[in-house]
């Protein structure tokens, strides 16, 4: 194991640490949750980690046999959830009920992060409930990108009735300090009972019913700085001073940095924990991106979720030849039309 534990005396967050995973036997989350916890008692050594899970996972985590679980984790709280629920389903359920399972203050982390830095600073915030903004920008700049009408907008019409208020903020749920007040308590509450609704109507996402709790309450949740949720794959404006990174790992394999893709936690997996070469890998993650590599902007944002785009994206090392035959279309239209621009 190669972690220096820095002056325990001096980093000591009072706030606990909260995460909650619901795993099978043969997924990566809890291979996720390893890495954070890891990295989180590397530069906190004193903070206390608390783990809600549900039966079936509980069993799952034991059967895995990783020596770290006990080592890391100072306390795994086990929750009754309806066994009819997926485990997608179970996992939101969990976090959207986390203020009524736990007392006390806490700061909740989602398990595909890496923590960077002491979180100790985060103890003097106040606020019912604090949290940095989705995509690191207000949802205003962006509520017209064809991908947040999609994710939002329509949604929220279709399921709630409500039309997207553009001085609403959306909130990234990754990063959440809780504070237990009346508050917090109320907007965990209108939370889980926003997020039962879309469930029912097919629609598991807990943003989507956070985005409606914010309009409901009027915007109740504090800005924190985005070093403590930075959102690697919407914005780099947090990479240099980040305190927590956001990987969304899940989201499939990543060709920027191993640490962003679910390769990485597979290796967890076959090392049976975290070996020395990971251990370095997690603490050096900010010198793992690959080259060549390049910075997108707002337009090439909304540009990448168009159609057309995500067709070209997702089939460009296709081997159907199907899908071939129209990429070559593509190309063909697309240098055409080139050709008369530069020569019309």
């Amino acid at each position: 194991m190669i972690r220096q534990m820095i002056n325990k005396e001096r980093w000591i967050m009072k706030t606990k640490i909260v995460y909650d995973v619901v795993c099978s036997v043969n997924d990566l989350y809890y291979e996720q949750l390893l890495a954070s916890v890891w990295t989180l008692k590397h530069y906190n050594p004193m903070s206390y980690v608390v783990l809600l899970t549900d039966e079936a996972s509980s069993k799952a985590i034991e059967a895995k046999g990783y020596k770290e679980t006990h080592e890391l984790i100072d306390e795994i709280k086990v929750v009754e959830i309806d066994d009819k629920l997926t485990n997608k389903e179970k996992s939101r359920w969990i976090k959207t009920n986390l203020r009524k399972l736990l007392t006390g203050d806490f700061l909740f982390i989602d398990a595909d992060t890496i923590i960077n830095g002491p979180l100790e600073a985060l103890d003097g915030f106040e606020g019912d409930v604090c949290g940095v903004l989705d995509n690191h920008c207000h949802s205003a700049e962006i509520c017209e990108y064809d991908i947040f009408k999609r994710m939002y907008v329509e949604p929220l019409r279709r399921i709630f009735n409500a039309s997207y208020l553009t001085s609403t903020d959306m909130i990234n749920s990754g990063v959440l300090l809780v504070h237990d007040t009346p508050s917090a308590h109320l907007l965990f509450e209108r939370w889980h009972d926003n997020w039962e609704k879309s469930r029912k109507q097919g629609e598991c996402r807990d943003q989507l019913a956070l985005l409606e709790t914010c309009q409901e309450l009027d915007n109740p949740i504090i800005e924190l700085p985005g070093e403590y949720n930075c959102q690697i794959r919407f914005s780099i404006q947090y990479l240099c001073r980040c305190k927590i990174l956001h990987t969304f790992a899940s989201q499939g394999d990543s060709t920027l940095s191993p640490v962003l893709g679910m390769n990485f936690y597979r290796q967890i997996r076959l090392s049976r924990g975290i070996s020395e070469s990971i251990g370095n890998q997690l603490l050096n993650w900010q010198c793992s991106f690959a080259s060549p590599s390049f910075l997108h902007d707002k337009d090439w944002m909304k540009m990448s979720f168009e159609p057309a785009c995500l067709f070209v994206s997702s089939n460009m090392n296709t081997t159907k030849k199907t899908n071939l035959f129209f990429l070559k279309i593509l190309n063909f239209m697309a240098r055409l039309f080139t050709f008369i621009l530069r020569h019309v």
